[in-house]
């Protein structure tokens, strides 16, 4: 199942950008290089993540659903505030940083548009892999897969397609966003409801 959720997002990505392919190459190059200086702005929470896992599972068999909890709250807020600072730096150099990647204006009116937008959601972004994460150190990767699945397949993708329809490419940047804030919401308060079940489980 966790090598299941890490598939999703690929899957998931290459549907937009079929998507956003029939506004042209250079659409698909501007969302290629905002996704490139994305995938630099979440290394924090991918950090995050790895080691939540260790310490989920360390505290579960040990019965310490306070301590998990505790981390749970911390990582989330955590989250929020790093991910609203990212936003606000990538906001004040969104031109500046897709320029490093190319002069095409088309591309660099893409890849800002994305940078102008999505980011907003990051802080949730975090939250989603976070929480992902802390349900496999439980040893329950079922609520991991459904969460990603939910974000990408059930949210993003048709929310893409909706909101694509009306607002073009904002509009696909903008489920993005959405998908974020809506998986990051329900993931963490699942994982919260999840602790004190399997603690007792465990005793």
């Amino acid at each position: 199942p966790a090598a299941a959720t890490n598939a999703i997002i690929p899957l998931a990505t290459a549907i937009i950008t079929a998507m956003l392919a029939r506004y042209g190459p250079d659409v698909v190059a501007g969302f290629g290089v905002a996704s490139r200086i994305e995938s630099l702005a979440l290394v924090m929470f991918y950090a995050l993540s790895a080691i939540i896992g260790p310490f989920v599972g360390q505290n579960t068999s040990a019965g310490r659903a306070d301590r998990i909890l505790r981390a749970l709250r911390l990582c989330m807020i955590f989250c929020v505030f790093t991910g609203l600072m990212i936003a606000l730096m990538l906001f004040l150099m969104s031109n500046f940083l897709v320029t490093l990647f190319s002069n095409n204006p088309v591309i660099i009116g893409v890849a800002i548009q994305f940078l102008l937008i999505v980011p907003i959601s990051y802080g949730a972004h975090g939250v989603v892999m976070i929480m992902t994460a802390s349900f496999n150190g439980m040893g329950k990767p079922i609520p991991a897969v459904v969460i990603s699945v939910g974000r990408m397949m059930a949210l993003y993708v048709p929310m893409a397609f909706l909101l694509g329809y009306f607002y073009g490419i904002a509009g696909i940047f903008i489920a993005y966003g959405l998908a974020n804030v809506l998986s990051g919401i329900v993931a963490y308060f699942w994982a919260r409801f999840s602790v004190k079940g399997q603690i007792e489980k465990v005793a």
